[in-house]
């Protein structure tokens, strides 16, 4: 009985993106391609990385109280982490007429004694359309798949020992009932940007 060996070679070729999958039977059989696929190109567009925290609204300790005293406890929302966050967009098919966009931005979160805002990572979807030579309308929708980025916060305590938000210095359970919480969340709803561009010859 007659064996042949039988091997797969898998060759990933970034430009142009071609995938080619090839079969080779036997130590003098030809090579065939089996398979052969066009893959979109992409590219990265704006990558921005800075040491910020940017997907929350940190409150800044300063506030009024109802008697008109004035409290400052900026310390108790003083990070003890890293900070960091970044964000960039990816083009697919950037050369061509319209392009798929995709842009994606992270946050490594923010922890503080009263407040806090869990890692997050956020993804949004768009499209690039080229009207003319000199002509460009991009529209993006961003934060529409976001993981992570809740925001949790503690209350303080007078000397009656009564809890109250440290940032703005209503009662705690007045606090807890309004939208205020909800809105320190930057990634909450998505967010529509619309941008015409237009390169004018002088």
């Amino acid at each position: 009985m007659m064996y042949q060996r039988v091997c797969i070679l898998f060759t990933f070729i970034c430009r142009p993106t071609l995938v080619f999958i090839g079969v080779f039977i036997g130590a003098s059989t030809p090579a065939r391609v089996v398979h052969a696929m066009q893959l979109p190109d992409f590219q990265l567009i704006g990558l921005r990385a800075q040491s910020e925290h940017l997907s929350s609204e940190v409150w800044e300790g300063r506030f009024v109280s109802l008697n008109g005293q004035s409290y400052n406890v900026s310390h108790l929302f003083k990070p003890s982490n890293p900070l960091f966050s970044a964000s960039t967009t990816l083009a697919i098919n950037p050369e061509a007429r319209v392009t798929l966009l995709i842009p994606v931005s992270i946050d490594a979160g923010y922890q503080s004694q009263l407040f806090n805002t869990e890692a997050s990572v956020s993804f949004g979807f768009g499209s690039s359309i080229s009207t003319g030579r000199q002509a460009l309308i991009t529209l993006q929708v961003h934060d529409l798949l976001v993981a992570g980025g809740k925001v949790h916060e503690r209350p303080c305590r007078d000397k009656f020992r009564r809890h109250f938000h440290c940032g703005t210095g209503k009662a705690w359970t007045d606090y807890k009932r309004s939208t205020t919480l909800k809105q320190r969340n930057r990634l909450h709803r998505p967010k529509l940007q619309l941008n015409y561009v237009h390169k004018f010859s002088f």
